[in-house]
């Protein structure tokens, strides 16, 4: 990509849009960790199912719905959280606003949701939606603006790479604490059975590396006046194509969030299949004394691609089903 470019800033995200790999499905378990500077306070554990429409592995399927994807989540710990479900349809369509419903099990009925909720917090956390691998909102709902490249230090996680494994339900990533080593005594054993001494903030792991990277500087506004953020500037590397740090601003010019997503790669064992891989991810609230932090591949969180997810299941009666 040409920094000169006009139209560099699009080029850039739509190569970070394709970057996740040619995945048909994913099935995963994902958790959010409400951390305070010195301690673990609580979290939550939910379901999480992707069925891709474009550059699947296994090849296309029929697509009557005309869309690029369709998501579904759902409440899995604590109790409190049993019950709720989300789904989320995003459409080929440029100008067509994506679908986004959830059962609310107070009422026991399905309510269609505001497209502007992807830029709220999810659960309560400061994780939105919106905020999924950094940026995960349709392309065309902002204005893209490269504002610069430098050379930084970014987060990465080792092993790298990390592999994929056959299994009975397509490929799997088995879990592994060992990747993300969090300070939480009696909370993680294997920082527990490390008998480590830790002076740094509880929402940072005691074995993240850094690595000196290229990246682009990309400025997003997005161009509903109801979206909660203002500006956002996404750090994206400059080969890899996946970003790092996200700043945000909000709609009065003032900071307000920080990510960070470390990770690396994951690759089959015939080096045929690779996906990029998240392991560890932050959002701090610069307003707030509590950060949120997400571990992909805690114990007995294994990811799944390619196992074969029905259509069917993305659909008003699946979102019932399971938010009972």
């Amino acid at each position: 990509v040409d920094q000169n470019d006009p139209q560099a800033a699009y080029k850039i995200i739509y190569n970070f849009a394709s970057r996740g790999g040619p995945v048909d499905d994913i099935d995963l378990l994902l958790n959010i960790f409400w951390v305070s500077d010195k301690r673990l306070n609580r979290s939550v554990d939910f379901a999480v199912k992707i069925l891709s429409y474009g550059s699947r592995w296994s090849g296309p399927i029929v697509n009557p719905d005309a869309v690029a994807g369709k998501s579904l989540g759902y409440g899995i710990a604590p109790y409190d959280v049993v019950g709720i479900a989300t789904l989320g349809w995003g459409y080929l369509d440029p100008d067509k606003w994506d679908s986004r419903w959830a059962y609310i099990p107070v009422i026991r009925r399905v309510r269609r949701l505001a497209a502007s909720n992807i830029s709220d917090g999810f659960l309560g956390s400061h994780w939105s939606p919106n905020d999924y691998g950094l940026f995960a909102g349709k392309v065309q709902y902002f204005t893209w603006k490269l504002i610069g490249s430098r050379e930084a230090l970014v987060p990465y996680t080792l092993p790298t790479p990390k592999y994929w494994e056959k299994s009975d339900r397509g490929l799997m990533l088995p879990a592994d604490e060992n990747v993300a080593i969090m300070p939480w005594p009696g909370n993680n054993k294997k920082f527990t059975a490390s008998g480590q001494q830790w002076s740094g903030a509880a929402w940072w792991p005691v074995n993240l590396h850094v690595a000196k990277r290229p990246v682009w500087l990309i400025e997003i506004t997005a161009k509903d006046p109801y979206f909660s953020y203002g500006r956002q500037i996404l750090w994206v590397d400059k080969d890899l194509y996946r970003a790092y740090y996200k700043e945000v601003y909000d709609r009065a010019g003032e900071y307000w969030k920080t990510f960070l997503l470390a990770g690396g790669i994951a690759l089959s064992r015939d080096n045929v299949f690779s996906t990029p891989q998240s392991d560890y991810g932050v959002a701090i609230d610069e307003h707030h004394a509590e950060a949120n932090v997400v571990l992909p591949l805690r114990e007995g969180n294994d990811i799944r691609v390619n196992v074969g997810l029905e259509d069917s299941l993305f659909s008003y009666q699946g979102l019932s089903r399971l938010g009972k």
